[in-house]
């Protein structure tokens, strides 16, 4: 659910349960902590909260027992790719944080390079603050490419372009990242 304080939660989820799919035949490996589902390749499991400045976002809830109840969405999770030369890091919304996200998957592999960062920043509806403590915590990492997504939002993409030059790309459907 999302609730922009105007009145009552809309539900943003599935039609359907995991129930629903496991009756296909759709089977489900539960990943809590950072591990490696093929050589090289990881899931991150929940993604610590480690700094002051990134939160989950505005409004999310979910259902507990029947009672909708603030989601500051603990499962938020992304792919890992290392490499010799470094990572790649695959995310969705980043609900973790795009710097908390980045700097777990430094910390869990040993690594200090992203080859590159793909998927959104949830900078969207972000405060001044929060984009500029991510725009100095990016400027001081190791990383190659950051091809922010959907939940970015225009303003905050532009603040990030200005700061980082070519760094910066826009991801979009069918792009091909090779390495």
């Amino acid at each position: 659910y999302v609730d922009h304080g105007v009145g009552n939660p809309i539900p943003i989820g599935t039609s359907f349960s995991l129930k629903d799919l496991q009756k296909k035949g759709a089977v489900f490996h539960e990943v809590n902590s950072f591990t490696e589902i093929m050589p090289s390749i990881y899931v991150t499991g929940g993604i610590p909260r480690t700094n002051n400045f990134e939160d989950a976002g505005f409004g999310f809830k979910t259902e507990i027992n029947g009672e909708i109840v603030a989601d500051n969405i603990s499962d938020d999770s992304a792919l890992v790719i290392r490499l010799p030369e470094g990572l790649v890091i695959i995310s969705g919304c980043a609900h973790a944080g795009l710097i908390n996200t980045i700097n777990y998957c430094l910390q869990q592999t040993g690594c200090d390079k992203v080859l590159a960062y793909i998927g959104g920043t949830h900078l969207a509806m972000a405060s001044e603050e929060r984009i500029q403590k991510t725009i100095e915590a990016l400027q001081a990492l190791s990383i190659d490419i950051i091809a922010t997504a959907h939940c970015t939002g225009f303003i905050p993409a532009a603040k990030m372009q200005q700061a980082l030059g070519s760094k910066l790309i826009k991801a979009e459907t069918g792009m091909v990242f090779n390495y």
